[in-house]
């Protein structure tokens, strides 16, 4: 069987299938549907949001469908697997729809064949195989060995909607035996290069990308294609809570982003400016400031409920701001290749399972990569410091709650990461005063700051786009943990 005619005959069977347009959500995955349920009520009080827009267009109906079946019953949110759902098993889903359409659209609607739910179940298995087909031709075109004879019985392709600007896919070869060199899983990554090239170069982030492959700071790199690259799959974990604890780990994190942070990238050496530009003058932008002064729809809510958001009743956003620009300004803080986005979902654990993720100095069974280059720039050395300390054994990956760590719990950090610069560039690195353990702890502490704006900027973001103000009590919760922390740093540093 051969995977072009495949996809030839798919595409023309999705032709003649005519599934009719309409204004599709088109990244319909589980992290874009929230589930607003009350407490008090047993779970009997239920509401259902859709967030992330900004793939949204005028598409066949059937691509929705295809996207919330393919990851029908399945455990895990990005690596799910399990069978195809039944007819039976997708007719609720399938008449509640038709049922609310014809409320909205008329009686009509229903009785019309191309609406019926024989056609949506058609339409729904189809454009599953639609959704998938560019990635097969990826796979044919770019990889080597077996790769380039798969036919679509010999892979399984499972979408992983984690990105802001991207789309992940993880492909796994099912031969029973497979030739040197030949990966049997990979991972696929489409990026809309267009729809943020405002905020960086793509041809930064693909060189970037190919020389951190080539360092093992991150996965090997495979294929680099138009829209994205291939790369090898890595069994793995995500970066969690309980890793901070974990000495071995967090002394392998901090020798990993001092390799990252002593390298010379062929990218402009100064990106700080622009950095500022994207966040406080794009994302922060008037529009944002106006919603949540006192005039704006947000700023009203906040008003209204000021009981329930004493913080934002209390401080001025905008001035807080400013407040922190200024302390970085006179900070004086060291530039370096940094990766911006120093997130637990961009730092990946593989791991031995004879090890047991104790706390030993063994480090032969544990290897940690970083991915997601996206954002990474020439920038102030703190910026990943604290972007790191910000989630500090937080159970939450993205928006938890937790006491900010102690000098003594940031230093097995800190004291690694010195080490490690001191065997990459020489033993005048530590004795340089710049360098030192409390200039560390002092620049994690206030960058860690930027990683709080940025979380309650983001939360803003989201309201303002999709209209779902319960994401101000994350805002919230995030500008008490920066009005709490800058309390401290004037306290201890006498910073005003």
């Amino acid at each position: 069987m051969d995977s072009t005619d495949e996809f030839h005959w798919l595409l023309d069977v999705i032709d003649h299938l005519q599934s009719p347009v309409v204004f599709a959500h088109n990244d319909f995955n589980r992290r874009n549907t929230l589930i607003c349920e009350s407490k008090d009520n047993n779970n009997n009080d239920l509401n259902v949001y859709l967030i992330d827009f900004d793939w949204s267009s005028y598409g066949k109906r059937g691509v929705d469908f295809g996207q919330y079946f393919n990851c029908w019953g399945q455990e895990a949110t990005d690596f799910g697997t399990g069978p195809f759902p039944s007819d039976q098993q997708m007719l609720p889903f399938i008449d509640v729809y038709i049922v609310e359409m014809s409320k909205l659209v008329g009686d009509d609607y229903p009785k019309l064949a191309v609406n019926s739910r024989e056609r949506l179940l058609k339409e729904a298995k189809l454009i599953i195989d639609d959704y998938f087909s560019k990635v097969y031709q990826l796979l044919k075109i770019h990889l080597d060995g077996q790769w380039t004879q798969i036919t679509k019985n010999d892979v399984i392709i499972q979408p992983i909607n984690d990105g802001f600007t991207n789309s992940l896919y993880v492909c796994e070869l099912l031969l029973p035996e497979l030739e040197d060199k030949t990966y049997r899983k990979v991972i696929v990554r489409y990026v809309d290069y267009e729809s943020v090239e405002h905020l960086y170069v793509k041809e930064h982030v693909l060189a970037i990308n190919l020389i951190l492959s080539q360092l093992e700071i991150a996965p090997k790199l495979l294929c680099v294609f138009k829209n994205g690259t291939i790369s090898e799959y890595i069994e793995n974990r995500y970066f969690n809570a309980s890793d901070y604890h974990n000495k071995t780990l967090v002394s392998l994190l901090a020798r990993k982003l001092a390799r990252l942070h002593s390298l010379c990238i062929p990218v402009p050496k100064d990106g700080t400016s622009k950095s500022r530009e994207n966040i406080f003058v794009k994302w922060f932008d008037t529009e944002m400031r106006h919603n949540i002064s006192c005039d704006g729809f947000i700023g009203k809510y906040l008003h209204e409920n000021s009981n329930r958001y004493p913080i934002f009743s209390t401080l001025s956003l905008a001035e807080e701001t400013d407040w922190y620009l200024k302390t970085v300004d006179a900070l004086n803080c060291p530039i370096v290749f940094s990766h911006n986005d120093l997130n637990r979902r961009n730092i990946l654990i593989s791991e031995s399972n004879n090890n047991n993720n104790n706390n030993n100095e063994n480090f032969e069974d544990i290897e940690i990569y970083l991915i997601d280059f996206d954002w990474c720039v020439y920038d102030y050395r703190g910026t990943d410091f604290g972007q790191y300390f910000s989630r500090w054994a937080q159970e939450e990956t993205d928006f938890g709650v937790g006491v900010f760590p102690t000098n003594e719990q940031m230093i097995p950090f800190i004291d690694s990461y010195i080490g490690q610069m001191s065997q990459l560039v020489g033993d005048k690195y530590q004795k340089q005063a710049i360098n030192s353990r409390e200039q560390l702890i002092k620049e994690s502490k206030v960058f860690t700051l930027m990683a709080f704006i940025k979380d309650i900027l983001y939360c803003i973001w989201v309201t303002n786009e999709d209209n779902i103000k319960q994401m101000m009590d994350k805002a919230e919760i995030k500008f008490r943990a920066f009005y709490e922390l800058k309390n401290s740093i004037i306290n201890e540093y006498k910073v005003y």
